[in-house]
């Protein structure tokens, strides 16, 4: 499931900021040494509300958990599923490896993707796809184990 919606309590504070999850419902929904997450109760706060509505086209109540990341690509939010196609059917993106494959490449390219990572820019292609820096480290080392297995 995409960005860390199982994760501790502590970090989805850290990670998502306390304009995204309070610290009460990060408590309440994240994993503690009590409870399991709530997934779905994360990914509607984390991923609806305003900042999902302005961010992912999220309308409707259930939203964050129904569009949540899906796919090759984890691909996130009622608006991005239409773009690929799917918002009638997302568990299509999160089940089906064509469809998946075929919505992150139309992702890739509909978010002008293509041009930084012809050069390498894997910063550029992060901040492209996520809006910013988070797990840049990852990518850069899966980014180059990809290309060892293409041969590049």
């Amino acid at each position: 499931m995409g960005m860390g919606v199982a994760r501790r309590a502590e970090a989805l504070i850290k990670l998502f900021g306390r304009h995204r999850i309070s610290v009460a419902d990060a408590y309440k929904f994240g994993r503690t040494k009590d409870h399991p997450a709530h997934q779905n109760a994360l990914a509607n706060i984390l991923y609806g509300g305003a900042w999902g509505r302005t961010n992912l086209g999220n309308t409707e109540p259930g939203d964050g958990w129904r569009y949540r990341g899906g796919g090759v690509k984890q691909i996130t939010g009622r608006a991005n599923y239409r773009e690929a196609g799917h918002e009638d059917d997302p568990e299509t993106l999160r089940t089906d490896v064509n469809a998946s494959a075929k919505a992150a490449a139309n992702f890739f390219v509909k978010h002008g993707c293509v041009a930084p990572a012809m050069k390498d820019d894997v910063p550029a292609v992060t901040k492209r796809v996520n809006g910013g820096q988070i797990g840049l480290a990852q990518r850069i080392k899966a980014t180059e184990a990809a290309k060892k297995v293409v041969g590049l």
